[in-house]
């Protein structure tokens, strides 16, 4: 019993601690508390399983009993298949040991990496897909067999990270494909040599077919129902003019606004300067903004998503406390921005430089809170 309550303190403190860094610049690091709500698919999951263990092992949470093994698991013999629709589903979440189970609540939190990608959701249909996909396996073997297990859908959740992604060509499917195929070889051939006594309770090994089944269960529900971009624009109104006091409208800038006051302190430019021209991106738009004499100076705009977090933690430290906070998020917004911007035309600088340049920015009202901490 103690063992059920330890196995799942350290599943979920993984899921709640572990704060993987997101796969787009757009997305800030979650808190730790939407951390954990990111993989609610993976955290019932785990507490799901772990529980129906608990009851086929009597509570003890270590010896399987071997009556209620039988009932819930699926077998091919023939006096059997009355109970063949019930055991079809309840064989998924019933484990032959305690390391068989602990082996596949590892393999969810792994794979909790694809759920914070894709939502919930979307990972709970993949594993009901490899599960399906899995229940063949065990009418392949010509001698009375019994499985069970949910390493079928996770395989099948395996295989979906590395296909489950966004307009995938063509070429980029079939090296996933090759990669599936790699790992999945390289896999089997370990847990053939290395099956030992991982599940000699009940003398059972390992169902390759069934694992294999899986991945082809989830590759065919991703290949059916693909993953598609859905871009999204953002309105949000900005701050009033620190000079005349109009409210500006801007598509996808800080809270802060642009102040377009006429007597913007202009750097004179020329209109005609290479790489001077107004450039667009998603996070960082850089414009050229008329001042009175009609000279032009640069401004960044920065898109909300990828301040917000760092204008919080200022709100935050002003309120007395999150100093480490502040720290964190500062130099997270300083190295997203200075990627986006080396992207751009002799716009590659020092953290140091970048405060500078963002003296024409939205940010402009935060950089103090940014030097404290970049010396």
């Amino acid at each position: 019993m103690i063992l059920f309550f330890i196995v799942l303190a350290v599943s979920i403190a993984i899921l709640y601690f572990v704060r993987p860094e997101p796969e787009s610049l757009r997305t800030p690091i979650p808190g730790y508390t939407k951390n954990l709500l990111q993989v609610k698919f993976t955290l019932f999951t785990v507490i799901f399983l772990a529980l129906v263990h608990l009851l086929i092992t009597n509570f003890t949470f270590l010896k399987v009993d071997k009556e209620i093994f039988y009932v819930f698991s699926l077998k091919n013999t023939h006096n059997s298949w009355l109970f063949l629709p019930v055991q079809t589903v309840t064989h998924s979440f019933i484990h032959t040991s305690t390391l068989h189970l602990l082996g596949n609540l590892a393999g969810l939190v792994v794979l909790s990496v694809y759920e914070r990608r894709v939502g919930s959701w979307r990972a709970l249909k993949v594993f009901l897909a490899g599960m399906l996909a899995a229940i063949p396996s065990v009418f392949l073997f010509s001698s009375p067999t019994i499985v069970a297990g949910a390493s079928g859908a996770i395989f099948a959740l395996a295989a979906a990270y590395f296909i489950d992604q966004k307009d995938l060509s063509n070429r980029e499917w079939g090296l996933a494909l090759v990669y599936i195929a790699f790992i999945f070889g390289a896999y089997t051939v370990y847990s053939e040599i290395k099956t030992g006594n991982m599940h000699n309770e009940l003398n059972f090994k390992v169902d390759h077919i069934g694992h294999l089944l899986g991945v082809i269960g989830g590759i065919i529900f991703c290949r059916l129902y693909p993953l598609t971009s859905n871009k999204t624009s953002m309105n949000i109104s900005t701050q009033y003019n620190k000079d005349n006091n109009e409210d500006v409208a801007t598509n996808g800038a800080l809270s802060s606004g642009l102040h377009t006051s006429k007597h913007a302190e202009a750097t004179p430019q020329d209109k005609e300067v290479p790489g001077f021209s107004a450039v667009s991106d998603e996070l960082v738009r850089i414009d050229k903004v008329e001042s009175k004499d009609g000279l032009y100076q640069e401004f960044i705009h920065i898109d909300d998503t990828l301040s917000t977090p760092f204008i919080r933690a200022v709100e935050k430290y002003q309120m007395g406390g999150g100093e480490n906070m502040l720290k964190e998020e500062t130099f997270n917004v300083l190295f997203r921005i200075q990627d986006r911007l080396a992207r751009y035309h002799n716009k590659k600088t020092s953290l140091e430089e970048l405060i500078n340049l963002l003296e024409a920015s939205s940010l402009k009202e935060y950089l103090s809170h940014m030097r404290k901490h970049i010396r």
